[in-house]
């Protein structure tokens, strides 16, 4: 799965997936991606990897200081490698004014190549638990505020959807308040155990940041207030949007959870998940071959 010499080149925290472990990665982005455009009517967008640090802060994020998970480029422009797919999809709404709220939701989903600037270096870390970079399906979706708790959970039935269809033994965490980020008012963790570590890991979560992201953004809809009798427009508001966003599929930690899940007793192999198998023409994978 890595070459010796990686960390040479690439640093701490680098990897590289080659042939059948590649291949396994490829299948889980197309797989995701499919499931959201054709079962559930996402948007597909291509993201970029640059994103200036105002909206890195729009989003919730600090860009800057000792403990930021965020890489700066370049201090003098501010420009930012994007830690996730939903600064770019949060962003590219910018100042935008929906007519009504009949417009919404607006639900994207995006594979993006995911950048952090980790400190954390403990046991239960190494590997590809926690790197600096690597792939992930984001859903992203811009509501009624009245619709945005729904779209919560909605989100978070296709994360568990998605997760039953690969075959893993997952637990849902509602998150305390002192566990969220300053963005976020409501947020699910989802973990997988990982046998090899002996403990539940992380591999997705789904938040509802209300009106955090889109004030700062300044993302809007017009909100048609009625006469009860006559039902003739007395009103016109410009409201705030709601963002919820949720993890589809963040490879590496979905790939630990695969290979840990689904071996054979000798652990010479793994089992492909059944809805991969398409993508993949294969049904499992020899773990000999996987570290040479």
């Amino acid at each position: 799965m890595t070459r010796g010499k990686l960390g040479i080149v690439g640093g701490p925290r680098s990897y590289m997936f080659i042939e059948q472990i590649a291949e396994l990665s490829r299948a889980l982005a197309r797989w995701t991606m499919s499931e959201l455009i054709n079962e559930y009517g996402f948007t597909p967008v291509i993201t970029p990897n640059l994103i200036y640090a105002d909206f890195v802060r729009a989003c919730g994020f600090e860009p800057f200081g000792e403990r930021t998970q965020v890489y700066t480029m370049d201090s003098r422009q501010n420009v930012c490698l994007a830690g996730t797919a939903e600064m770019p999809l949060a962003s590219m709404n910018l100042g935008e004014n929906f007519a009504t709220e009949k417009d919404l939701p607006k639900l994207y989903c995006a594979l993006s190549r995911c950048y952090r600037a980790e400190a954390k270096s403990t046991g239960e870390m190494s590997g590809l638990y926690r790197v600096h970079y690597f792939d992930k399906v984001e859903m992203f979706a811009l509501t009624d505020p009245e619709d945005s708790d729904r779209m919560l959970d909605k989100f978070v039935e296709i994360e568990k959807s998605l997760f039953k269809q690969l075959g893993l033994y997952f637990r849902i965490v509602d998150m305390p308040p002192n566990e969220l980020g300053p963005a976020a008012s409501r947020k699910f963790d989802i973990e997988a155990y990982m046998n090899g570590r002996d403990f539940w890991g992380e591999i997705s979560s789904a938040s509802n940041c209300t009106d955090y992201q889109s004030k700062r953004l300044n993302i809007t809809y017009q909100k048609f207030y009625l006469d009860p009798k006559t039902e003739a427009i007395t009103e016109v508001r410009k409201n705030y949007v709601h963002t919820v966003n949720g993890t589809a599929c963040a490879i590496p930690r979905i790939i630990i959870a695969i290979v840990e899940q689904n071996q054979n007793e000798k652990q010479d192999y793994f089992i492909i998940p059944e809805c991969l198998r398409p993508y993949m023409k294969r049904d499992r994978i020899n773990t000999m071959k996987m570290n040479s």
